[in-house]
């Protein structure tokens, strides 16, 4: 097991994950991103989340695993760091993702959209 996963089964926290696939119109798919995402409670009960993303270029070929391994990294920093950060730029193929509302690779208490509350059990 990664060092990433340990100190989530530390923590007794789990992650969920779920892929975007992005290209241009009817054309071949340009890349795939891997979002993961960790929900954890504070002391008082306040559910809070914090996502990692990672992105595999068209020109490499995908792998789950080490896409896996990226996004988890970058959602433990968050959550280590409380902040977000590795903010996205406004062109593609990040557009795909800043048109959900995810504007970092990094995210600290993200609002989440319909499909990720639906992962996380909340819709």
């Amino acid at each position: 097991m990664d060092k990433n996963k340990d100190k989530l089964k530390r923590l007794g926290l789990e992650e969920k994950y779920y892929y975007l696939r992005f290209g241009e119109g009817e054309g071949p798919v340009r890349g795939v991103a891997t979002v993961c995402l960790v929900g954890y409670s504070s002391p008082d009960g306040t559910r809070h989340y914090v996502r990692g993303v990672s992105f595999c270029s068209p020109k490499d070929q995908f792998n789950k695993k080490v896409g896996r391994a990226k996004a988890l990294g970058r959602a433990i920093k968050a959550l280590e760091h409380e902040a977000s950060s590795e903010w996205l730029l406004t062109h593609n193929p990040t557009t795909v993702l800043t048109g959900l509302g995810i504007f970092a690779l990094s995210s600290h208490s993200p609002v989440l959209t319909r499909y990720e509350l639906k992962i996380m059990g909340e819709g």
